[in-house]
């Protein structure tokens, strides 16, 4: 019981010591507000001194009071102080503006001599959904009878994360670390004629490591909306290739059965390991607070055949079920590439860095 009272007491105390000393900073800013309208400057910065280093302060309460310290300096040509307010004045609140109708004009090209335009900006995450296009390169059937094939784009996901550097003025460089997953759908069909053919249908489904690597322009408006372009190359890692949902059809005379087989599985060994795009993307960034929501499109072109050559006619392994991928389907993989869309909601967190212009 005493336990709970102490408890309650020192909770008590703590909220009403951090009331009275934001009671006690917001009087003497009023006081010298006061004091500033009548000129006496040097009382002006004495007041908030006490005031600026209050960790107890709100941020709307501490950016009034470094802008009228920052305004108080600059009236006594004390220019290094006033220079450490602002500092002080754009850590706490990075996207501060001025007034350029009512701002007094000495503050307005004080202003002028800093920026806050991150080095660094960490892409925290980036959710997407892509529709895959399955490319072939050359056809290596080995069937002796006619061929047709048809390829079913599929919609796959992806999950991503990076950083973002200033590079100059809008321009900018991303890097990111994208986990992608594409899915097509193959039905081949292989006829004599009408009545007699054979048809395996199976589902290709594969698994990236990505590396999106690009150079991004975000056109300079002064709203919260921010639209952007962007281009760069891909380099990839494959982390998983498999086949599922694996069927086949026989017609023979016009009787046609058709069967399920067991779930190929991996085909890594049928596909290298290493990939290559290039894409374009256009997107938009709404600003939150102080960071970024993102809205991007993109497209992305393959440039490399995904299967092993060396592989191409092997079989999977020495496991009789693998081996059902090739002769006894009747199917072996054609060479292609597969470019991809993609849609992708993100998260923006810009580190500022509050500082003076250099002058060149």
């Amino acid at each position: 019981m005493l336990r709970k009272i102490f408890f309650w007491s020192v909770l008590f105390f703590g909220k009403a010591t951090l009331l009275i000393a934001q009671s006690e900073c917001s009087q003497l800013i009023r006081q010298a507000e006061d004091k500033f309208e009548l000129g006496r400057l040097y009382e002006v910065t004495d007041l908030l001194s006490r005031c600026t280093s209050n960790s107890n302060l709100s941020d709307e309460e501490r950016v009034e009071a470094l802008r009228l310290q920052t305004l108080s300096y600059l009236y006594l040509d004390y220019f290094e102080q006033a220079d450490e307010s602002y500092l002080q004045l754009l850590k706490t609140n990075p996207l501060y503006e001025v007034d350029l109708i009512n701002d007094p004009n000495e503050l307005i090209k004080h202003h002028q001599k800093f920026t806050t335009k991150p080095f660094i900006s960490f892409h925290v995450i980036k959710l997407g959904v892509n529709k895959s296009f399955y490319q072939e390169i050359v056809n290596h059937s080995f069937s002796g009878f006619e061929e047709s094939e048809t390829m079913q784009n599929k919609s796959g996901i992806s999950i991503a994360a990076g950083v973002e550097f200033a590079l100059y003025k809008e321009l900018h460089l991303t890097v990111d670390f994208q986990f992608s997953r594409f899915t097509h759908q193959q039905l081949g069909r292989y006829f004599n004629d009408a009545n007699n053919f054979y048809q395996p249908v199976l589902k290709q489904n594969h698994t990236f490591l990505e590396f999106p690597i690009a150079l991004k322009y975000i056109v300079p408006v002064k709203k919260r909306w921010s639209p952007y372009i962007l281009a760069g190359i891909i380099p990839a890692t494959l982390l998983n290739a498999s086949a599922t949902n694996v069927t086949r059809t026989v017609n023979q005379g016009g009787d046609a059965f058709s069967n399920e087989v067991a779930d190929i599985g991996e085909l890594n060994e049928l596909r290298v390991k290493n990939n290559f795009s290039y894409f374009a993307g256009l997107g938009v960034q709404y600003m939150i607070g102080k960071n970024y929501l993102t809205f991007e499109l993109r497209y992305a072109r393959g440039m490399k055949n995904l299967v092993d050559e060396n592989s191409r006619y092997k079989w999977v392994s020495e496991d009789t079920e693998n081996r059902q991928y090739h002769f006894p389907l009747n199917f072996v993989d054609d060479d292609f590439l597969i470019d991809y869309a993609s849609f992708t909601i993100g998260f923006i967190k810009p580190m500022y860095y509050p500082r003076k212009i250099k002058k060149k």
